[in-house]
């Protein structure tokens, strides 16, 4: 699972490409990379930011559905909310089609946190628990 940042912070231009393009790309490298080494693989997007959290597309092998909904998603919201987001991906992951797939989920962030310490190590251990993976890149 891929949780794209899609917030305001997305926008900075200062050196191109944006912020935003680059997660973009990032998305774009990683589901291309894990689709193409084993055919049973899935992957599935996640927005954070704007109202809600948005699963942009459940977990699955077709990477034309997964190019529509990185480029369809727009730029857009104040803040992310971290916590509520790693909850809905690990959500998403336990309804996968492949229950016998490692579970990870792959956070690109461009936004700065405003999560407590400690509610991120209660999540932590929580993925822990649960044996899911995450990866943080910022």
């Amino acid at each position: 699972m891929i949780c794209l940042d899609n917030s305001d912070w997305g926008r900075n231009g200062d050196f191109p490409p944006t912020r935003w393009e680059s997660i973009q790309e990032t998305t774009r490298l990683l589901y291309e990379a894990k689709l193409s080494a084993n055919r049973e693989s899935t992957v599935g997007l996640l927005s954070m930011a704007g109202y809600r959290v948005d699963v942009l597309v459940t977990p699955c092998t077709e990477d034309g559905r997964l190019l529509t909904a990185t480029q369809g998603c727009k730029v857009g919201g104040d803040k992310v909310d971290l916590i509520k987001s790693l909850e809905i991906a690990m959500l998403a992951l336990k309804h996968r089609p492949n229950k016998k797939q490692a579970q990870k989920i792959i956070v690109l962030l461009c936004s700065k946190l405003t999560e407590e310490a400690d509610a991120l190590v209660q999540l932590g251990n929580c993925l822990l628990y649960t044996s899911d993976a995450a990866d943080e890149r910022s």
